[in-house]
């Protein structure tokens, strides 16, 4: 069973996640997305391979920092990769059983080698959860680089196989509490007390 949320842009998807997850810390892998600042102008996105802590929603932009996938320079794809072929490989551990994909549904979708990475992690057997872009931030990134029908193809695709096996939920203002309930249960359904 994986569990995914969508919602706009800043409604706090990420932040749930990472609230509710932090008591799993311990049998827990994946990655998470963190938007880099510098003196207050945005500069890019990083991913960060999940090491036993969350790195934090908003970072200090670096330019030589690891994970870094948009910034100035423009986008690395290949970074994209390296961190989800990481986090396969991680997610095998014995200790491992969950798997946070946070976020997914990107400019990462027409990459092959990162889909069947990714595939590959959802079909585990694992607990993943995570965040899926929705379908109107995925629209609006598309406006301002080009629309690809190969992105919408692969991201319907990737909807199929998160709803056929799992559950999408789109948080709002109104059901924020709901869906934190909501995940808690899914977690101690599926770990049980182990923790």
């Amino acid at each position: 069973m994986n569990y995914f949320l969508q919602g706009e842009s800043g409604i706090g998807k990420s932040y749930l996640l990472q609230e509710v997850l932090t008591e799993y810390a311990s049998i827990l892998e994946g990655f998470t997305v963190q938007r880099l600042y510098l003196d207050e102008k945005f500069m890019g996105f990083r991913a960060c391979v999940f090491q036993g802590q969350f790195e934090g929603q908003i970072g200090e932009y670096q330019p030589d920092q690891p994970g870094i996938f948009i910034s100035p320079k423009g986008r690395d794809l290949s970074i994209l990769e390296d961190v989800i072929l990481q986090v396969e490989d991680r997610c095998q551990k014995p200790s491992c059983q969950i798997v946070v994909l946070d976020e997914i549904g990107g400019i990462e979708l027409v990459s092959q080698r990162f889909m069947n990475a990714l595939y590959a992690i959802l079909n585990s057997g694992k607990l993943c959860v995570g965040v899926l872009k929705s379908r109107p931030n995925l629209d609006r990134t598309l406006k301002n680089h080009g629309t690809d029908n190969d992105y919408l193809t692969s991201y319907e695709q990737l909807v199929y196989h998160i709803t056929k096996t799992g559950q999408l939920d789109t948080m709002t203002e109104d059901n924020r509490e709901e869906l934190r309930i909501r995940l808690r249960n899914q977690l101690q359904s599926y770990i049980g007390n182990e923790v």
